[in-house]
């Protein structure tokens, strides 16, 4: 909505064109208030419509990293989990190979043995080191990033909300301005005639 206003266009109080009250030229200074209350809504309106949109957009993206992050982690536990596995079955191996070792040897362990009692202590504090990163704190910032758009986007619907009130009361109080301008204007035509 675009509303414009002459000072000398038209008759001497209002010039009406058949777009209605968003077109009307006023000559009075109420007539000028309420076109310039109503342009200002209408640009607070667009603004906020331009805040909504990227809110939305940082909703969207803080949605996606959150995703993103959960996924990481997730491959991250598969890839620890794969490692603390392999160290164990290596252990295992070397345990079979010990036990065959030390039949004959009394009262002493093998290299083998050793080497799969270090493995099988290893292999937990291994694969939990390897499979470790920083998902759940990337998701838990991303969680908080949609939650701060979740509170714009309500913000914005908001205050398109009350611009939309505002402007609908400029609009009546600019509709009664003209209706006076008219008024004003027929009572000076007809004391002329």
């Amino acid at each position: 909505m675009t509303i414009s206003s002459v000072g000398s266009g038209g008759g001497p109080f209002l010039s009406p064109t058949p777009e209605g009250i968003g077109e009307c030229k006023f000559t009075s200074v109420s007539g000028e208030l309420a076109v310039l209350m109503l342009n200002t809504q209408e640009a607070q309106k667009e603004l906020d419509h331009e805040r909504l949109d990227a809110a939305r957009h940082d909703f969207t993206e803080g949605l996606r990293h959150e995703v993103d992050a959960l996924r990481e982690e997730a491959h991250a536990a598969f890839v620890g989990a794969c490692f603390e596995g392999g160290m164990a079955v290596a252990s295992g191996g070397f345990g079979v190979a010990g036990a065959l070792s030390d039949q004959g040897k009394l009262g002493r362990t093998s290299w083998e043995s050793a080497t799969a009692d270090g493995l099988g202590k290893l292999a937990h504090p291994l694969g939990s080191m390897v499979g470790s990163n920083y998902g759940a704190a990337n998701a838990k910032s991303a969680s908080g990033a949609e939650e701060a758009a979740k509170w714009q986007m309500d913000d914005c619907r908001e205050a398109i909300k009350d611009a939309d009130g505002i402007q609908n009361r400029a609009l009546d109080w600019a509709s009664s301005m003209g209706d006076r301008d008219a008024a004003t204007t027929a009572a000076i035509l007809s004391n002329k005639v």
